[in-house]
């Protein structure tokens, strides 16, 4: 029974994609963080405290993987770690800080990596329309979001060449193209040998976070 995670640009599909998923599989789907005011918590404590909700979606993932068929994640649990880098870690967590946090929590097996990763993107022009044409999302960020679509790629692409098949992209023409591609790979997934805890994994993210300027 799979754990995979969905990534992608706002607008481009994730959660419609994870909801007819279930269409094909016995499916639970664990939305993404929405981040919500914190009243009476400083930017350092808020910071954790969404970090810790990341560490709550995964554990609330093992629970339902002896419940069904596939557990999807709407965004992957790590990224806060590509997220803060894409932005240079202005008003952040630095990556020193980031990386203790998910370091711990891998020893202590209260987060890990999926099994798989879905990336599906779409062009600028292509995001704008959806955007303008879905009334039931705001989406109040989303040319300030728009900046992290490169480094999201390459984040991606860096992992899938040290774990070939560990990553696949698809352009999201339509959310059918998605559950379609997304079903011909569940099975061919291919996992780091120390997955799902791999502190080597971890380790070799934030070295190449720490060495790469994020693309423009």
């Amino acid at each position: 029974m799979p754990l995979i995670s969905i990534e992608g640009p706002s607008a481009v599909g994730k959660t419609s994609t994870c909801k007819q998923l279930s269409k094909h599989f016995d499916v639970f789907t664990i939305p993404e963080v929405i981040r919500k005011p914190t009243p009476n918590l400083n930017a350092y404590e808020r910071a954790i405290h969404y970090l810790n909700i990341e560490v709550q979606r995964w554990e609330l993932a093992q629970e339902k993987l002896q419940l069904h068929e596939l557990v999807v994640l709407d965004s992957d649990p790590f990224k806060p770690l590509w997220f803060n880098w894409s932005f240079h870690y202005e008003n952040c967590l630095a990556l020193d800080e980031l990386a203790l946090f998910y370091r711990e929590k891998l020893e202590q097996r209260s987060i890990g990596f999926a099994d798989g990763y879905i990336l599906l993107n779409a062009t600028e022009q292509e995001l704008r329309s959806r955007k303008t044409n879905d009334p039931t999302r705001e989406r109040m960020e989303f040319d300030h979001l728009l900046r992290i679509n490169k480094p999201r790629e390459a984040y991606y692409s860096q992992i899938n060449h040290w774990f070939h098949g560990y990553v696949y992209k698809f352009d999201a023409i339509s959310i059918e193209q998605n559950v379609k591609n997304i079903s011909d790979v569940v099975p061919k997934f291919k996992q780091p040998s120390d997955h799902p805890f791999s502190l080597h994994l971890v380790d070799s993210i934030v070295h190449w976070l720490r060495t790469t300027p994020p693309p423009l």
